[in-house]
Parts: C-alpha cells; sequence; structure tokens
C-alpha cells in the first residue's frame, strides 16, 4: 500500500535513557516471509531510573504482531519486544553497533541468522548472539587495553567473510588501529570467550597522526576496498592554535590487503591508496560513512559534522558524496 501518512504502530520506550533507536535493523529472524526489527540503545537502563546504563538491544518478531487487534492504538514499547538482550556490564555501551553476519559465513556453524554487537566502552567487546527460539551466545571477541574502544565501528566483507574492527583510542596518544580478522578462524577455536591472541588476525593496520583516532568508523566497499576514517589526528603533539585536527579517511585497496596473517604492523599511510579530506580544519570529518550501491556503481557517503563554509551560519556541517571507482 505505500508508506502511510501516520506512523502504522508507534514504539516508546519506558525508562529514562533508554533513547530507542540508536541503530535501527531489518533481518529475516524467524521463519517466514516478514522482515523483523531490531532496535538498539547503548544507554539503555535495564530496571529504570537510577540504574546502571547497560545498554540493551530489542528484537520485535514480525509474526509476534500479525494480529493486529493485539496492539491497542497501534501503541506498544520495547516491553512488548519478542526479545530482549541487555549489556554485561554497567557503561559498557552494549548496542553501539549491529550488523547481522552474512548466511554464507556462517552456514557451517548454523543455519539460524547471527547478530554481531559491540560494547565498545573502555577495552571494549564485540558479542555473537545466534537467533533460535531464544538468542542464545555463541562467542565474544575482548579488546586488549583499557580505552581501546575495540568495537566502536566493524563491517564484514561477505564474499571472503572478513570482520573489521575499529579501536580508535587504541595506544596512549590515540593513534588508533583497525584489525581485520577472518570469520572463519575465529569459529575454528571452539571457545565461548576469545582475546586478542585468539582472534588469528590477518593484519592490523595502525594510525601514524597523534589523536587520530583511526578505525572510527569503518565500511567495505563492493569492490573489496576498506574504507577507514580517522575524524581527527595532528601530525605532531603541537598547541592547538599552532596545528589544528583535521579529519582523513582512507580507502585500502584489496590488493593490499594479505590472503595470510601478517603479524608486522602496517601503518595507515602505507596501506592506503587514496586519502580524502575535507575544505577546512576542526571538522571530525569521517564522523560516519556510508557505501550506496546499485548494480552499476557504488558511492562513498561521508559526513563533516562541524565543517563551517558561511560567516554568518556556526557548524552547519557537510556531506560529502564520492563515486567509488
Amino acid at each position: 500500500d505505500g508508506l502511510r501518512t501516520k506512523p502504522f504502530i508507534y514504539i516508546d520506550g519506558v525508562n529514562e535513557h533508554d533513547a530507542i533507536g540508536f541503530e535501527l535493523h531489518t533481518a529475516h529472524l524467524d521463519n517466514d516471509t516478514l522482515l523483523d526489527l531490531i532496535i538498539t540503545s547503548p544507554y539503555a537502563q535495564p530496571h529504570g531510573y537510577d540504574q546502571p546504563q547497560q545498554g540493551a538491544v530489542w528484537i520485535f518478531l514480525s509474526s509476534d504482531f500479525m494480529n493486529k487487534q493485539q496492539i491497542p492504538d497501534r501503541q506498544i514499547t520495547i516491553n512488548n519486544a519478542s526479545f530482549t538482550l541487555f549489556g554485561e556490564s554497567a557503561k559498557s555501551k552494549f548496542g553501539y553497533s549491529l550488523q547481522i553476519i552474512p548466511p554464507s559465513c556462517i552456514s557451517h556453524i548454523t543455519s539460524s541468522p547471527v547478530l554481531l554487537i559491540s560494547a565498545p566502552a573502555n577495552q571494549g567487546k564485540l558479542y555473537l548472539f545466534v537467533i533460535e527460539s531464544q538468542p542464545r551466545l555463541i562467542m565474544t571477541l575482548q579488546g586488549v587495553q583499557n580505552n581501546d574502544h575495540f568495537g566502536q565501528s566493524f563491517s564484514i566483507q561477505p564474499d571472503k567473510c572478513w570482520l573489521a574492527v575499529g579501536s580508535p583510542t587504541q595506544s596512549i596518544d590515540w593513534y588508533g588501529a583497525v584489525d581485520i580478522i577472518p570469520l572463519n578462524n575465529l569459529f575454528n577455536k571452539n571457545k565461548l570467550h576469545l582475546d586478542r591472541s585468539d582472534r588469528s588476525i590477518l593484519i592490523s593496520i595502525h594510525g601514524d597522526r597523534i589523536f587520530e583516532r583511526l578505525g572510527h568508523s569503518v565500511q567495505w566497499t563492493p569492490q573489496g576496498d576498506l574504507v577507514i576514517s580517522a575524524p581527527l589526528g595532528k601530525g605532531k603533539l603541537l598547541p592547538l592554535q599552532l596545528e589544528k585536527s583535521e579529519g582523513y579517511v582512507y580507502i585500502v585497496p584489496a590488493n593490499r590487503i594479505p590472503s595470510r596473517p601478517d603479524p608486522k604492523i602496517h601503518y595507515i599511510s602505507t596501506m592506503s591508496s587514496i586519502i580524502y579530506v575535507a575544505h577546512n580544519r576542526l571538522n571530525r570529518f569521517g564522523s560516519q560513512m556510508n557505501v550506496l550501491s546499485s548494480t552499476s556503481v557504488s558511492y562513498l557517503v561521508i559526513s563533516s559534522p562541524f565543517t563551517d563554509m558561511y560567516d554568518d551560519v556556526r557548524l552547519p556541517g557537510m556531506l560529502y558524496v564520492q563515486q567509488l571507482k
């Protein structure tokens, strides 16, 4: 029938800081033909006011709401979710990022959908839940050092089943890093909880500008190239009035990513073939990215929320759209 002029169903939060809708996803999570809804909030408090913000993921199966008469006034709350997943520790930001692992990457493990969910606060952690009759935790991956923020961003390359994970504040001066991890190697470990030594990292790419936060956002392109953002960064440790920070977006071509694990540390300046920079500095260029693709062309969309091109407008921000080759 097309989009309705008014919302068909309202879904409300119920607790302070629920802040539902930080991320929204649809996926086929059960054995019907209907798309199901996934809602995240890294700030949710499981038990309401004055409780720790553990973060939450709410799953609404469409099959549970087929009878519209069960929904008075077309309004429900997160308490009506089919499943609710809460973070395991306070202020972990569980639900900050979420993706559905491509079925081709997990078919040897399960035929059920698997969600990859991040909780990037402090050292950072990734959770893998298989959606069966109930969600079941099948694996966790944990960052190495405090304040790595491992998992703040991640992206899955579906053809090779490679997982790129950003740790934007890794190292004392927040150079940041991105690890590329073959998913098949993880599932071969037969362990529930993995750390860096268990990850079988294909390659680790490190930032080389101070405070640049490499890995703030990562995206694979349809061509298999890896796009990595670093929204802040300076060449030297100088006062802000002498050197302003500047956001970069790097493209690492597929042919520079090894097919076998390489234990050496690689730096983004040598791994990347293209570097995008915004019009001015102090812009947070690369804060968010997305790849938009059709059958014939792909575009990289980059946000620069602090870009200021006009004297009479304060921080209007800008989106950059770049065609990918």
